[in-house]
């Protein structure tokens, strides 16, 4: 039976050449292990050595090189060993963790002459 990621919604088998990897849970690390559970919100689901969570639930972030593999899906890419599974596009909206952007910091305005000279009236 190929290997298929166990998270809600998401139908990636593994197949040589489509870009994707594949990670275990790490089940030697169990507070570890209940982070990745409470992520992929799957009700009474215990995952075993078989148990595989594709990339598309990574951030480049979370790579050990700094390169997801659909950037370069010809090397071998490894998780950091605290990375965490934060991408979920078909989980529900309610539990569904948005990003916010950054806000650009505000930029300093220089006052002109009319401003620091008004005409008396």
């Amino acid at each position: 039976m190929p290997e298929s990621c166990c998270c809600f919604g998401c139908f990636n088998v593994r197949q040589k050449g489509s870009g994707l990897s594949f990670h275990k849970f790490p089940l030697q690390n169990p507070e570890l292990v209940n982070k990745w559970l409470i992520k992929i919100s799957r009700e009474n689901f215990s995952p075993s050595q078989h148990h595989v969570v594709c990339s598309d639930h990574f951030i480049k972030d979370d790579y050990i090189r700094g390169i997801h593999p659909s950037e370069d899906p010809t090397s071998r890419h490894d998780i950091l060993h605290q990375a965490i599974p934060s991408v979920f596009p078909a989980h529900p909206i309610n539990k569904q963790v948005i990003l916010q952007k950054r806000r650009a910091p505000p930029k300093l305005r220089i006052k002109s002459e009319k401003e620091e000279n008004p005409i008396p009236i």
